[in-house]
């Protein structure tokens, strides 16, 4: 599961960096059912990012595609950075075309 160079190839456990404890629950949930429990903005932000780093594009690419269909003037410039920072290309076009209108 572990492919990529992380913080956990040089410690002796998982490291979690600020992390919502609800997050990894979510996160073990997708991993044996394929599905997501949770509704909440803060919350899917904290699970895509979890995603992003374990290389988990599936789930990824669920949140990606959520966060496309749910982007308001309200939430679009951390969606812009969200997106920038995990390499989310199709949030970053739709999301930054929302910011240029």
């Amino acid at each position: 599961m572990f492919t990529n160079p992380a913080a956990e190839e040089f410690h002796t456990g998982v490291v979690r960096e600020k992390t919502l404890p609800e997050a990894v629950l979510d996160v073990m949930i997708y991993c044996y059912y394929s599905g997501f429990t949770s509704t909440e903005e803060e919350l899917a932000v904290s699970i895509f990012k979890l995603a992003d780093k374990y290389s988990m594009t599936g789930m990824k690419n669920k949140l990606e595609k959520r966060f496309i269909e749910e982007l308001s003037n309200e939430v679009v410039l951390e969606m812009v950075e969200l997106a920038d920072t995990h390499s989310a290309e199709d949030l970053k076009e739709v999301s930054g075309g929302l910011l240029n209108r």
